[in-house]
């Protein structure tokens, strides 16, 4: 059963994201003041000396570990912990939209990564270029890829009403993961700052996009599975209740008809004033029972002759 969606990032912050994204987009291309923060920000990261040490140094072991920390926002570790996840949660739900929005996603990663990565074609630190055949620094999809991804399974995580524990750690990851993936790729000098900056920017553009697709077209489209009915069972259509309607004369109820009405058998006691009243209503309802035909006067001397005799003792 699903929750009510979670909200996403408010749509203030993703413009703003689309703007910062065009403006570092801009300024790399056109040689800004960016780049040359770019430029500062890789020569403190070899200065930790965490990029060139080897083993047996004691950096080594720290140099591992960021190294880890990059895989937050590897897209083969990424996709290796997602895709299991994402079709356990659709085989257990037994829903299609899981899968479908995480498809949506990956191709929106792939497209928007690559194409940007081939316009720019900046090369990774410590050389610095623009629009060199092996340039693939900019932006960053290891970035875009925790931001994404990440984003995806909190929201798929909360929008499913999984177990809280695992709602609350995936609403931390979401946040944490992206800026441990940017600090890992910084002091390595992987990737340039802006590199960065604009995978950040798409990425949160990007989670937006999928948001809206998934709560305008996926969710009513793919939606919760249908309870099945069993086989040869065919519900029976509703009978709807008929309500007695007022006489013309006196506005008592006219009798229900008879096909309605539960038939009184034959022979039960029955005053002449319940005769006289069946036969009475006689022109509206049908005949009832044996006897009961003609008009409503018919039907009262009927009663008035029952009556008569049950006095003499007949």
């Amino acid at each position: 059963m699903r929750s009510s969606a979670p909200r996403p990032a408010p749509i203030w912050s993703v413009a703003l994201a689309l703007l910062v994204g065009v403006w570092v987009t801009a300024d790399v291309l056109l040689d800004g003041p960016l780049r040359h923060v770019d430029h500062r920000v890789s020569r403190w990261m070899l200065a930790t000396g965490i990029r060139d040490t080897d083993w047996p140094k004691p950096l080594f072991l720290i140099k591992l570990g960021v190294y880890a920390t990059t895989k937050l926002g590897a897209r083969g570790p990424m996709l290796a912990v997602a895709v299991p996840a994402v079709g356990w949660l659709a085989w257990s739900r037994r829903s299609w939209r899981p899968l479908l929005l995480t498809g949506v996603l990956l191709a929106l990663i792939g497209g928007s990564v690559q194409q940007l990565k081939h316009e720019v074609g900046r090369a990774m630190p410590a050389v610095d270029g623009l629009h060199l055949e092996a340039g693939r620094s900019f932006p960053s999809g290891h970035m875009t890829v925790a931001v994404v991804l990440w984003g995806l399974l909190a929201y798929l995580a909360a929008d499913y009403r999984l177990d809280r524990r695992v709602v609350w750690a995936l609403g931390v990851l979401r946040w944490l993961a992206p800026a441990l993936t940017m600090a890992a790729m910084l002091l390595l000098d992987y990737h340039w700052l802006t590199d960065l900056l604009a995978g950040l920017t798409l990425g949160i553009v990007l989670l937006r996009v999928g948001y809206e697709l998934d709560t305008r077209a996926l969710r009513n489209w793919s939606g919760a599975p249908r309870p099945r009915r069993r086989a040869g069972v065919r519900p029976e259509p509703a009978q709807p209740a008929r309500v007695p309607q007022a006489s013309a004369a006196g506005g008592k109820p006219a009798s229900l008809p008879a096909a309605v009405a539960a038939p009184a058998a034959p022979g039960a006691a029955e005053t002449g004033a319940a005769n006289g009243l069946v036969s009475g209503a006689a022109g509206v309802a049908g005949p009832v029972g044996p006897g009961a035909v003609g008009p409503a006067g018919a039907g009262a001397d009927h009663g008035a002759g029952v009556d008569g005799h049950r006095a003499a003792g007949g």
